[in-house]
C-alpha cells in the first residue's frame, strides 16, 4: 500500500469499496479512481491502442493519455474514460481496455516485436491491396477501444441556458481572484470549474496566500462569491466549446460521482449553454514530459501530477524517485516526496546553470542534484526498474536504481477555448510555449492560461483580467482593490529540451495514447509530411481521446528541429470542441426517443396496428412498411403484396401526403408561376401532374394539382416535403408576389387519403357503397370527383402510382379508420389485401416512375427525367425556366434516368451501383452514372433497376457494367418502363 497515514483531501472515516479487472479494492471519499488505483500499488491500468505496451497512470486530469478504463455494466456503461476524471464511489466497476486475456498478459502485445512492421501510414499503403473485405473484418475487430454499450442508455441528462455578465471559465487561483473582483463589481458572474471542488493547482501546492495557507485563502473565497446572489458557482463542469457570439457549452456531471442507486434516482449531466457579455480564460497549464527511450513505461508520471497525487490524496507514487526536469516546479515534487518519506535518488536538470532558489532547499534535504545531464532510458518493462544518466555532451552516463520517474518538461497554457474562439497563439521563446495572442471575441485569458505560471503573478493578473471584464461588461470599478501577499522566491528560465539529440536510441514515445513515437514524426518529415495538419493525420498524433493535450507541442518542436524551422513558424493544428468527450445523451438532453421528434401516425394507425403492420418511418410519419403473415419474412411478405395487387387489389394508405389547397381569385396565375407545367385552363374537376423547381431548375418535388372549382386547387406533394413546399409557397406569397390574391391552407392532417388500385379496384369500390360513378367514361384518368360512402364526404382521383387501375379517396381523417375498415372487409371479396410502402415503391418501380429524392438529387433537371418536352411546350415563365436555359442544363452528356436490367434475372443490381462502360477492365475507371432504384419483380420474375447515367437515352440497349464495393454485375441499359409498357392497365 502506497497510502500516507496523514494528510490529503480524503475522508478517512468514508471507506469506499471498488473493483478493478475484477479485483477487490478500497479506497476513501474524495479519492479518483486513478489514485485509489496508485494507492493500491496497481501500475498496469491499460494498454496502447497500437503496440499494446503495457500502460499505468500518468498524469492527474483531463490530459491523461494513458489510463483510459470502462465503467460500469450495460445498465450504464462508459466505454472510455480516463481514471484520472472518475470520483471514487461505493461499487464502483472498472476494467481495463484494448487487452486479452487480462492487461497483465495481453497476447496481442506481439505487435510491439512487430514495430518495424507497423510504422506511422502503414494502413495507408498495406489496406490497399489485394482486397480490404480480405481483413476488414479484422482490422475492425482490433481498432478502437472499450465497446459501446449494446442497450438503451437510460439516464436522465438536462439541458440549461443562461445568461450573464461576466462568465469565468477556471476555478484555480486565478479564476476566483478573477471572479470575486467581477462579483465586487457587481456583474452577474458564472464561475465554472471541471474539479469536485475549487482551488485548481492551490489544492495541492503548498503555499500561502495574505500569510494564510492557500486552502484557507480558497474556502474564504468561496464563502464571499456565495454570499453574493449574482454569483452561480459550478463545480464538475468542464467549458467544453467555445462558438461565435461568446456563446459557450459547458458539462455540467450531476450523479457520475454517486453510487448506482443515488445515481439513477437523478439526472445524470446537464448542459450548459451560456452566452456571455465577457469571458474570463482561466483554465490553467498543462506540463509536458520529456521524451527519452521507453518513457512509456509504468511508473513514469508527470512531476505535478505525482505532487498532486501526494497532497491531495495522499498517496506516494513509488517508493524511491527520479525527478528529471528542464525547469524549477519539478523541485517541488521532489521536496514534497522527501518530506513526506519517499527517498529521492537524484534530480536531473538538463540546464547546466540549475535551479534558482529553490536549489538551496533541494541541496537541504540531501536531494543530489545533476546539473547539464539527462535521462536517456528507462529499463524494465510492467514498471520502472531504474532510469540511465547521461551527461548532455558525453556518452558516458549511469543506471540509477527507482520505480517512479517524475518528468517535468515545462508548461503549456491551456488555450483550446482561446483557439476555438478563434484567437491567434504566439510562440514565447523566452517560456518555451505558445501563449494567446489577439483574441476575436470578447474575452482574455488570465494566470497560467496567459503564461503567468508564479502564484502572485498569477493572482494578480486574476484581479486585473475580472476587473476588467466587469468595466467592459457595463460596471465600475470596485473600491478597495485587494493587495495580496505571496511568497515568492528567484526562479531560473526555462531551457527547451524536445528530445535528446544524438544520445537518442530505441523508440521514444511522443503521443502515448496513439503509440506515436519520434520515429514516426521523422518518418512523416522524410515522406514530405511536413505541414502540422499532414503530419497530425500521417502519424496520428493528438487524435486520440486525449487530443494530445501531453503531445501536441512536443510534436510540433520535433517536427521544426527536424525541417530547420521555428516553432512558431510550424504553427499548431486548430484546437476544435468538445474540450473533453462529451456524451450523446448529454447533447440531445431531453429531446431523445419519442420526444426528440414527435412521432406523427397516420388516421388510421390503430388499424394497422391490429393489422400486424412493421412500421417505418418515412417523411417523419410511421407508415406501415409492409403486412407479414405467419411465416412471412420480409421478402416473401411484400412479394405477396405486390402480386396481390396486380392480380386483383391492394389498399393502400397515402394519408402522409402532402395536401395545400389554394384559393383565391389568383390562385390559378400562382400556381402557374411556381410549377413547371401549364396550371392555366383546368377545369373543374381535373388533374395535372405537376414539378415544382427550385431557381436553379432543380427538381424538388412533384405531384398533382387538382381543380376544386373556379378559385379552388388542391395540391398534393411527397409525405417528406410537405413543410418544405407549404414554407415555399408562403416564401413567394409575401416576398415576391404580395399582390396576388390567394390564400394557402396546409391541409396535410386534416384528411386521410386511401388510395385503391389493381384490376378490381372499380369492383371492389362499387360494392363497398361509394355513390359515384366510377367507370373509365363517367371518371377518367387524371380527374377528381366528389363522393360519398356511408353518409361520408369523399373527394376521389383517378391518379395512378402504380400503373394499375387506382383510386385515391380523401376522406376527413376522423374517418380514416372507418374507412379503411370498411374497404378490407369488402376487399376480401375480392382477394385484395392492405399493401405497404416498400410494396408500392417497388410497384412503381417496375412501372419507371421517378421518385423524387430517390431518383433525383440536387443536380436533376426535369430533362434528366423525361420532362423536358412537356416543359418545352410551356411559354410563360416559371420558377426555374432561365436556369433550364443555361448550356450547362442543355449538354448531351447529363445524367439521365433510364431502366438498368440485370443480365442474371434474379440479381439484384446494388443501389449506389457505379455504372461503368463494358470494356473499362482496369483503374483508372470513370464513373458513368448510378443506381438509384432496384429491386427483384415478382410480377416480371427479374431483377429491374432505374439508375442516371450520362446520355442514357442514348444509350439504350448497351450492356454496362455495375461496380459496387468489389464486386462486378453486368447490366443493360433500357427504357424506364419495364411493366404495362402501353400504359393500358391504368385506364381500366
Amino acid at each position: 500500500m502506497r497510502r500516507l497515514a496523514r494528510g490529503g483531501m480524503i475522508d478517512r472515516s468514508q471507506p469506499l469499496a471498488f473493483s478493478f479487472d475484477g479485483r477487490r479494492f478500497s479506497g476513501y471519499a474524495g479519492d479518483t479512481l486513478a489514485s485509489a488505483l496508485l494507492a493500491a500499488g496497481v501500475r498496469t491500468v491499460a494498454r496502447s491502442i497500437k503496440y499494446h505496451r503495457p500502460r499505468g497512470v500518468f498524469s492527474a486530469g483531463a490530459e491523461e493519455p494513458n489510463a483510459q478504463v470502462a465503467l460500469g455494466d450495460n445498465a450504464r456503461a462508459e466505454p472510455n474514460v480516463k481514471a484520472t476524471e472518475v470520483e471514487l464511489y461505493q461499487g464502483l466497476v472498472a476494467r481495463s481496455l484494448n487487452c486479452w486475456p487480462s492487461v497483465r498478459f495481453d497476447l496481442a502485445a506481439v505487435a510491439n516485436t512487430m514495430g518495424r512492421l507497423l510504422p506511422a501510414g502503414f494502413y495507408y499503403k498495406t489496406f490497399m491491396w489485394p482486397h480490404f473485405r480480405w481483413y476488414e473484418w479484422a482490422i475492425r475487430r482490433a481498432a478502437g477501444l472499450g465497446r459501446a454499450p449494446q442497450t438503451i442508455d437510460a439516464d436522465v441528462y438536462l439541458k440549461h441556458y443562461a445568461h450573464c455578465d461576466v462568465l469565468v471559465v477556471g476555478g484555480g487561483p486565478a479564476g476566483l481572484s478573477a471572479a470575486s473582483e467581477a462579483a465586487r463589481a457587481g456583474a452577474r458572474v458564472i464561475l465554472a470549474d471541471a474539479g469536485s471542488v475549487f482551488g485548481g493547482s492551490l489544492l495541492w501546492e503548498r503555499q500561502t496566500i495574505d500569510n494564510v495557507p492557500a486552502l484557507t485563502w480558497v474556502e474564504r473565497t468561496l464563502a464571499q462569491l456565495r454570499r453574493v446572489p449574482e454569483v452561480t458557482l459550478l463545480a464538475r463542469t468542464t467549458m467544453v466549446g467555445y462558438y461565435d457570439h461568446n456563446y459557450l457549452t459547458a458539462l455540467e456531471r450531476l450523479s457520475d460521482h454517486l453510487p448506482g442507486t443515488l445515481a439513477h434516482a437523478r439526472p445524470r449531466q446537464r448542459l450548459w449553454h451560456v452566452r456571455a457579455r465577457e469571458v474570463v480564460l482561466a483554465s490553467g497549464a498543462i506540463e509536458r514530459p520529456l521524451v527519452f527511450a521507453n518513457n512509456d513505461r509504468p511508473g513514469v508520471m508527470l512531476a505535478a501530477a505525482v505532487r498532486q497525487y501526494l497532497n491531495r490524496y495522499a498517496v506516494a507514487a513509488g517508493e524511491c524517485a527520479v525527478v528529471y526536469t528542464n525547469n524549477d516546479s519539478a523541485y517541488h515534487t521532489a521536496i514534497d516526496l522527501v518530506e513526506a518519506g519517499v527517498r529521492v535518488a537524484a534530480i536531473v536538470d538538463v540546464r547546466v546553470g540549475g535551479a534558482g532558489d529553490i536549489a538551496a532547499r533541494a541541496a537541504a534535504l540531501g536531494i543530489p542534484v545533476r546539473n547539464g545531464c539527462c535521462v536517456v532510458g528507462v529499463r524494465g518493462h510492467g514498471r520502472v526498474r531504474a532510469v540511465r544518466v547521461h551527461r548532455r555532451n558525453s556518452g558516458s552516463g549511469e543506471w540509477i536504481r527507482c520505480d517512479l520517474l517524475c518528468v517535468s518538461g515545462g508548461w503549456n497554457p491551456a488555450v483550446h477555448l482561446h483557439s476555438q474562439a478563434g484567437g491567434s497563439l504566439r510562440y514565447d521563446e523566452a517560456l518555451a510555449c505558445f501563449v494567446p495572442e489577439r483574441p476575436v471575441q470578447a474575452q482574455r485569458s488570465a494566470g497560467a492560461a496567459r503564461g503567468c505560471f508564479r502564484l502572485g503573478d498569477v493572482l494578480a493578473d486574476g484581479i486585473a483580467a475580472g476587473r476588467e471584464a466587469a468595466q467592459r461588461a457595463g460596471y465600475g470599478v470596485a473600491e478597495g482593490a485587494p493587495a495580496i501577499a505571496v511568497d515568492g522566491e528567484t526562479e531560473a528560465g526555462i531551457e527547451p529540451w524536445w528530445w535528446n539529440g544524438p544520445l537518442a536510441q530505441g523508440k521514444q514515445w511522443i503521443d502515448m495514447h496513439a503509440d506515436v513515437t519520434l520515429a514516426d514524426i521523422e518518418l512523416a518529415a522524410r515522406e514530405n509530411y511536413r505541414s502540422v495538419e499532414h503530419m497530425k493525420r500521417y502519424t496520428t498524433l493528438g487524435m486520440a481521446t486525449d487530443q494530445g493535450k501531453t503531445a501536441n507541442v512536443t510534436g510540433l518542436a520535433i517536427l521544426a528541429a527536424i525541417t530547420g524551422q521555428g516553432i512558431g513558424e510550424v504553427g499548431t493544428t486548430r484546437f476544435r470542441p468538445p474540450y473533453v468527450p462529451v456524451a450523446f445523451g448529454a447533447v440531445a438532453g431531453e429531446t431523445r426517443g419519442d420526444q426528440h421528434t414527435p412521432r406523427r401516425l397516420l388516421p388510421a394507425h390503430a388499424c394497422h396496428v391490429a393489422a400486424g403492420a412493421v412500421f417505418e418511418e418515412l417523411g417523419g410519419w410511421q407508415r406501415p412498411d409492409y403486412y407479414p403473415r405467419p411465416g412471412e419474412d420480409r421478402e416473401a411478405a411484400v412479394a405477396r403484396e405486390m402480386l396481390t395487387l396486380r392480380g386483383a387489389a391492394g389498399i393502400f394508405d397515402g394519408s402522409s401526403l402532402g395536401k395545400i389547397e389554394v384559393i383565391g381569385p389568383d390562385a390559378e396565375e400562382f400556381l402557374h408561376r411556381l410549377y413547371a407545367m401549364n396550371v392555366r385552363g383546368m377545369a373543374p374537376g381535373r388533374v395535372r401532374y405537376g414539378v415544382l423547381l427550385s431557381e436553379h431548375g432543380v427538381i424538388m418535388d412533384d405531384g398533382v394539382v387538382a381543380r376544386l372549382d373556379g378559385e379552388h386547387f388542391l395540391v398534393s406533394t411527397t409525405s417528406a416535403s410537405a413543410a418544405r413546399v407549404m414554407a415555399w409557397f408562403e416564401e413567394w406569397h409575401q416576398c415576391e408576389w404580395p399582390a396576388l390574391r390567394v390564400a394557402l391552407f396546409d391541409t396535410t392532417s386534416c384528411w386521410a387519403s386511401i388510395a385503391v388500385a389493381g384490376p378490381r379496384a372499380r369492383e371492389l369500390l362499387v360494392a363497398a357503397g361509394v355513390d359515384a360513378e366510377l367507370g373509365a367514361e363517367a371518371f377518367p384518368h387524371m380527374a377528381l370527383r366528389a363522393a360519398a360512402i356511408c353518409g361520408v364526404t369523399l373527394r376521389v382521383q383517378r391518379v395512378s402510382f402504380t400503373g394499375e387501375l387506382q383510386y385515391e379517396m380523401a376522406v376527413p381523417a376522423g374517418h380514416a379508420e372507418t374507412l379503411w375498415q370498411r374497404l378490407l372487409d369488402v376487399g376480401t371479396a375480392f382477394d385484395a389485401a392492405a399493401v405497404g410502402v416498400e410494396a408500392w415503391l417497388r410497384l412503381r418501380l417496375e412501372k419507371g416512375y421517378a421518385h423524387v429524392g430517390v431518383d433525383t438529387d440536387g443536380t436533376t433537371l426535369p430533362d434528366d427525367i423525361g420532362f423536358g418536352a412537356a416543359i418545352e411546350r410551356k411559354r410563360e415563365d416559371f420558377i426555374g425556366r432561365r436556369s433550364l436555359l443555361r448550356p450547362a442544363a442543355r449538354r448531351r452528356d447529363r445524367e439521365q434516368l433510364v431502366g438498368l436490367r440485370s443480365m442474371a434475372a434474379d440479381v439484384v443490381l446494388p443501389i449506389g451501383g457505379h455504372v461503368l462502360g463494358a470494356h473499362e477492365l482496369r483503374p483508372p475507371m470513370r464513373s458513368q452514372g448510378r443506381v438509384t432504384s432496384s429491386c427483384l419483380s415478382p410480377t416480371l420474375r427479374q431483377a429491374v433497376a432505374l439508375g442516371l447515367v450520362c446520355a442514357g437515352r442514348q444509350r439504350l440497349g448497351e450492356t454496362v457494367r455495375v461496380y459496387d464495393r468489389g464486386r462486378m454485375y453486368s447490366a443493360q441499359i433500357c427504357a424506364r418502363t419495364f411493366y404495362d409498357p402501353e400504359g393500358k392497365r391504368l385506364h381500366g
